[in-house]
């Protein structure tokens, strides 16, 4: 007997787990902008779009290049296309590894560095200005891409072949693809903790509470917020190349704003400027969104139940705020630890 619909509770709990793989490294993204340096970046959807139209335009023609697969009209052949590569990807597994790595490394330094170049004109300004440019960015991003066929399918989007076909079908390839996901996002929770531990994590705390202060210490803004949009905007791209390959399409038309307000939704639940409030907030959105999704077609509500799980997470969010403005996990100040060993040494 199923429960909402759903045949295969199996499947439908590794798509959970999937789709919180990637917010979560979105959400890491964002607290070290938001959460760490006090960077308003209203444009995360700009970069996480980037690594998924990365992947999704190069990895046929990549594909096409290395074995001798002709590819003739990539926008309206696309599906024969991908479904060719995704043959020939299914005998050659150290090939596929190898280029869905390089589409993900290519994807991750080319989000960081338009991190870094959407934010040029507006670097050296206040906040508001910085927000709106971002913003503005990433709204470029997606109208281009939308209209600009060869790029990823114009409105149709582009296919991406299954990289990993050569595991097998069933529960064996999902529980792999999952643990390759996985390693990434276990490798973005490291590389931002050890970075909000370090003292540039200081200086991002420093930055987000007093920019003067900061700069009377002879330390540079302007520096702080490009290192960080760099760093953050690569995790995002990373996340926008694996949302491709896990999903196996690219349409410009999800990489909606409303993404990047999601995105602050989840880590002011979780807890922001926290390395751990990101991985909470996404699993609590993840689980409401794949809910509602599965059972949108049981509920008779008089509005669009699409917007339901957003309405649900919209409800939480005041009620953090009224009863626990700082998340479930708050931010801890890093100098607990001297503290305690300093109480240790004088008793």
């Amino acid at each position: 007997m199923s429960i909402l619909g759903i045949a295969d509770p199996l499947r439908f709990i590794f798509d959970i787990g999937g789709f919180f793989i990637i917010y979560s490294m979105l959400s890491i993204s964002m607290n070290l902008d938001y959460g760490f340096a006090g960077i308003p970046n209203l444009g995360k959807v700009m970069y996480f779009a980037v690594g998924a139209i990365v992947t999704g335009s190069l990895s046929l023609r990549i594909i096409s290049e290395i074995s001798g697969i002709p590819l003739g009209d990539f926008v309206t052949q696309n599906i024969s296309y991908s479904i060719t590569a995704g043959n020939w990807l299914s005998h050659h597994p150290i090939e596929a590894v190898g280029i869905s790595l390089s589409l993900i490394g290519l994807s991750s330094l080319i989000s960081g560095f338009v991190g870094i170049l959407s934010s040029l004109p507006a670097i050296r300004l206040k906040e508001t200005y910085l927000a709106i440019t971002l913003l503005v960015s990433g709204e470029l991003v997606r109208v281009i891409s939308s209209y600009y066929a060869p790029l990823v399918g114009g409105t149709v989007g582009a296919h991406v072949p299954d990289f990993f076909s050569w595991v097998g079908v069933g529960r064996i390839h999902d529980l792999f693809l999952l643990a390759y996901l996985a390693a990434f996002m276990v490798a973005s929770y490291i590389a931002s903790r050890l970075l909000v531990m370090s003292p540039f994590g200081r200086i991002m705390r420093a930055h987000r509470d007093n920019e003067e202060a900061l700069m009377s210490l002879g330390k540079d803004p302007v520096y702080v917020r490009g290192s960080t949009l760099f760093v953050s905007s690569a995790i995002a791209g990373a996340a926008g190349s694996l949302y491709a390959i896990y999903s196996g399409n690219v349409n410009a038309g999800d990489f909606v704003p409303d993404k990047t307000f999601i995105l602050s939704l989840i880590i002011v639940i979780g807890g922001m400027a926290n390395v751990n409030g990101p991985l909470v907030g996404s699993l609590i959105y993840i689980v409401i969104d794949r809910v509602v999704r599965q059972a949108k077609f049981f509920l008779n509500v008089p509005f669009d139940v699409n917007y339901l799980s957003i309405g649900i997470m919209g409800v939480i969010l005041l009620l953090f705020f009224f009863f626990r403005p700082k998340g479930i996990l708050p931010e801890k100040p890093i100098v607990i630890a001297r503290n305690k060993k300093l109480k240790n040494v004088s008793e």
